[in-house]
């Protein structure tokens, strides 16, 4: 009978089971932790998904040598929750599972649960044999870049985080986060979300590798007695150097004050917007950037600037707030881009580099209306803003035939081609407009699958259940 400290169990189980698959039916091994033994005084705990595997070592006593057994993570877990710290007395059941002691009150309780053989848990992948150390920098970089990933895109490989020998990219389609970083890698990999490791008490010194078999990559991480392993996503990530400019042909930029920053943050917060653009728009004056609301047009926020190069944008920048934020949120500071050729915005100064795009308004040509005579305006006025009329029209038909006189009409008329560079830049923006909107109805449309589908198993387990409940009433004699 092993024992082991309930503080330290409950904690490894609570990442655990960010892992395990609590509501699986098909195989129950996967609700479970496998328990093994490391040596008389370590335990080995392990949970997957199939495409993670989360392993984790911790003290314990009197553990047997050929200890293997698996738990149930969310039963064992709500078991241990709350109460004092105590020491756990764990024995394995002869058909499978672990009982659980504790002292409570002065008295012992106990719980058996069952669980499947061990020799049920899906066997470990490959791991590489010697591990490449990094530092605590690709930790908190990866914590970092994780919110530039949209999990609802249908391109599977936008839902992980590249590797490159270079560094570190994730991007959602509207914005690119992209970090420079050396990286022990000889080729590029695409890293699912280790959402056990999203916090702070993982930005640690870690140890990094990659292993190919026949059918995929495994990459695996080890922070302190952690041991990550997840199946790398498969596919071409698309080509992301190409959405960054080169900085020459960034005419402008500003560079806002790092004491004001933090307010500014705050204040952008509190500003109302219209979804789904969340458009604003940012003048740039008198040594200050305002930005204006889209939905209260009277609401603006201004902050301090540093420093500005090249001329000020005479119609303003229109952004996304919440892009705003976010390359705020990652201590960006030095803002970059050409107004004049709807280039992207590129923010600095913090970690890496956030690229989104400006938002691009088209201007539709409004017709005058000529104002509407009144009905009850005398006759006289009539009379004499036709004469005055007549005068000025006479006017200028004089003036008009004096200037024709001095030009020569040799029978040539010249015509003004169209500009074409503005029809090409018109037709991009409408066929960039119409992708974003296909991407948007296939992932509205994906959502109303997966809604169908939980409520089509749903009406299949009530079927199920009834059966039974008829099956057992035919039994009793009803």
């Amino acid at each position: 009978m092993l024992k082991v400290s309930k503080k330290e169990l409950l904690k490894a189980l609570s990442v655990l089971g960010k892992v395990a698959i609590a509501k699986n039916r098909t195989n129950s091994a996967l609700k479970c932790v496998r328990m093994q033994a490391v040596n008389q005084q370590e335990l080995k705990l392990t949970a997957t998904n199939l495409n993670e595997y989360l392993s984790c070592t911790f003290n314990a006593s009197e553990v047997a040598d050929n200890m293997d057994v698996l738990m149930p993570v969310a039963d064992v877990k709500k078991f241990i929750n709350g109460g004092r710290e105590s020491i756990l007395s764990i024995e394995e059941l002869p058909g499978g599972g672990v009982s659980i002691s504790e002292e409570r009150g002065g008295r012992t309780l106990t719980q058996e649960f069952p669980a499947p053989q061990a020799s049920e848990f899906p066997t470990m992948p490959p791991v590489p044999e010697k591990l490449a150390e990094i530092n605590a920098y690709f930790m908190q970089a990866i914590n970092k870049v994780v919110p530039s990933i949209s999990l609802t895109e249908i391109r599977k490989v936008l839902q992980g985080i590249l590797l490159h020998p270079g560094g570190i990219v994730a991007t959602d389609g509207k914005q690119l986060c992209t970090v420079d970083y050396e990286m022990p890698l000889a080729e590029n990999c695409i890293m699912p979300i280790p959402h056990c490791f999203l916090d702070s008490e993982f930005i640690f010194d870690s140890g990094f590798g990659v292993v190919k078999d026949k059918e995929s990559q495994w990459i695996t991480l080890r922070i302190r007695n952690w041991t990550w392993t997840a199946k790398g996503i498969s596919g071409t990530y698309p080509d992301w150097r190409q959405v960054i400019p080169r900085e020459e042909t960034l005419p402008f930029r500003m560079v806002l004050d790092k004491k004001s920053a933090d307010g500014f943050i705050e204040k952008l917060k509190m500003l109302k917007d219209n979804p789904p653009m969340h458009m604003l728009k940012l003048t740039i004056s008198d040594g200050k950037v305002k930005a204006f609301s889209e939905a209260c047009p009277g609401q603006s926020v201004e902050c301090a600037l540093s420093e500005t190069t090249g001329a000020n944008p005479e119609e303003g920048i229109l952004v996304n707030r919440k892009l705003l934020l976010r390359a705020l949120s990652l201590g960006h500071n030095v803002f970059t881009c050409d107004p004049a050729a709807f280039s992207p915005l590129v923010s600095s100064g913090g970690l890496g580099k956030l690229i989104v795009m400006t938002i691009r308004v088209k201007q539709e040509n409004v017709a005058t209306e000529k104002p509407q005579q009144s009905i009850n305006q005398p006759i006289t006025n009539n009379m004499e803003n036709k004469i005055m009329n007549n005068e000025i029209n006479t006017a200028a038909e004089k003036e008009n035939n004096v200037t024709a006189a001095a030009e020569p009409n040799n029978g040539l008329k010249m015509v003004l081609q169209p500009d074409i560079y503005y029809e090409l830049l018109n037709a991009v923006d409408e066929l960039r407009v119409s992708v974003r909107n296909i991407n948007e109805q296939a992932a509205s449309l994906a959502r109303k699958i997966r809604d169908n589908q939980v409520s089509f198993r749903k009406r299949e387990r009530d079927l199920r259940s009834a059966r039974e409940v008829l099956e057992k009433l035919k039994v009793a004699g009803f």
